[in-house]
């Protein structure tokens, strides 16, 4: 089953929207934000995909992460980024319109929303058809910087 998911700043407007919902492909990548090399606007599945060899923002780059039910009653995710994380992604973002920015967590790349506007402060709200149990777990990998290790 596949839903629209789509990344929104919390000041409502739409600056990143996912392609239609996959399952989930490991990488090796570590956790983190990365950026979509020789992005081909025809094959945007996120096996197609080719990542950057490093994260532009890693998970420890996030100050807060939390959730809450929007007015469509959805789940949806808040992310705050600290102040360097929130700068990185802004150029990120700039540097990348109409292209997508590749989420990992766990091992796994999970989403690659395209970009629409530049994110500039840092402020990141996921949203879409997640139950929540799915948004928990996003949660938990995010506060236990992108793993289930909580060695880490």
């Amino acid at each position: 089953m596949k839903a629209l998911f789509k990344i929104v700043v919390l000041f409502m407007s739409v600056n990143l929207l996912a392609q239609a919902r996959e399952e989930p492909v490991l990488t090796d990548r570590e956790p983190g934000f990365y950026e979509v090399i020789d992005y081909d606007s025809q094959k945007t599945g996120l096996k197609d995909l080719k990542l950057s060899p490093n994260a532009g923002i890693s998970t420890k780059e996030i100050s807060s992460v939390k959730k809450h039910k929007n007015e469509l009653d959805l789940y949806v995710i808040d992310i705050v980024l600290t102040e360097a994380g929130a700068k990185k992604f802004k150029k990120l973002t700039r540097k990348n319109i109409a292209k997508p920015i590749a989420i990992v967590l766990n091992g796994k790349l999970i989403s690659a929303p395209l970009v629409i506007n530049p994110i500039p402060d840092g402020k990141v709200q996921i949203s879409g058809n997640f139950t929540e149990a799915e948004i928990d777990e996003i949660i938990s990998l995010a506060k236990n910087n992108g793993t289930s290790d909580l060695s880490k």
